[in-house]
């Protein structure tokens, strides 16, 4: 009698890091009420951008003030753009679109590797609304992953790759004990 051989689990593969979300959409819908852009994830020392588009019948002035952005581990004030910036929209009247954007700073000035922040979307509008909305940015030092790539068919082998092969060739192939 042969022993059935249990089938093998799949491996969990790490996934690659996201690449970054360096541009946002911010939509003013009827009533003044803006649509969560969700969270941006950018670079140091790259522009991020936000896209407004109005869809209100009344014209709207959109703006983020880096003064109100937070640190979400200190708590503090604080802004990871250069500069002094204040952004803000021309005025946007239906079906009106205009951009936001502003430069990170380099990473020679943040203390982790990942800094998060929460920054505020401010909308006022003619008919004297105003309406606010707080995401998220998050600035990521750049990982060697998103540069380097495990190597496959269709990619070279990286150094680290070829290491482990030599390793293995010089030591044999492993035999296993039963």
């Amino acid at each position: 009698m042969t022993k059935k051989r249990r089938p093998a689990k799949p491996r969990k593969r790490s996934k690659a890091p996201a690449p970054p979300q360096t541009l946002a959409t911010i939509i003013i819908q009827p009533g003044n009420i803006i649509q969560d852009p969700g969270p941006m994830a950018t670079f140091p020392g790259i522009p991020v951008s936000w896209l407004v588009i109005n869809n209100d019948e009344y014209p709207h002035v959109v703006s983020i003030d880096a003064a109100k952005i937070k640190h979400k581990n200190n708590n503090r004030f604080e802004h990871p753009f250069r500069g002094q910036t204040h952004l803000t929209s021309k005025r946007l009247n239906h079906g009106d679109q205009g951009v936001l954007w502003a430069m990170t700073e380099n990473m020679n000035i943040f203390k982790n590797p990942h800094e998060k922040y929460k920054y505020t979307i401010d909308s006022s509008g003619t008919e004297g609304t105003a309406s606010t909305l707080d995401p998220d940015l998050d600035v990521i030092e750049p990982s060697p992953r998103l540069f380097f790539p495990p190597s496959g068919p269709d990619r070279p082998a990286s150094s680290r790759h070829l290491q482990k092969r030599r390793i293995y060739q010089l030591a044999g192939p492993r035999r296993r004990s039963r």
